[in-house]
């Protein structure tokens, strides 16, 4: 496990240099479960908040995700956010050739 300030450092570099990232949410709602996909990049986030906002490239969506009960994994090119009651929040670099 990480710590939020080593996950929300992660998302502000990420942001900063607006990496493309794939982003995979997994919600949980009374034992159902649906998945979502997204490519795009974050352009906000404020760890006092827990709150990361992300942009998709294909729909010019926003999201506004709270992670402020999450616990994290930071890995080389992803972190990942687990809410108890609610599912996952994956954030994986894409590799640009």
């Amino acid at each position: 496990m990480a710590s939020s300030r080593e996950a929300f450092a992660r998302f502000d570099r990420w942001k900063n240099s607006r990496t493309v990232l794939n982003l995979m949410v997994v919600n949980i709602v009374d034992d159902e479960c649906s998945e979502d996909r997204f490519q795009g990049a974050i352009f906000f986030a404020d760890e006092d908040e827990g709150i990361v906002a992300f942009v998709d490239d294909e729909s010019r969506n926003h999201l506004q995700l709270d992670l402020s009960e999450a616990s994290f994994t930071v890995a080389s090119r992803s972190v990942e956010a687990k809410c108890l009651d609610r599912g996952t929040v994956t954030f994986v670099e894409v590799l640009l050739v």
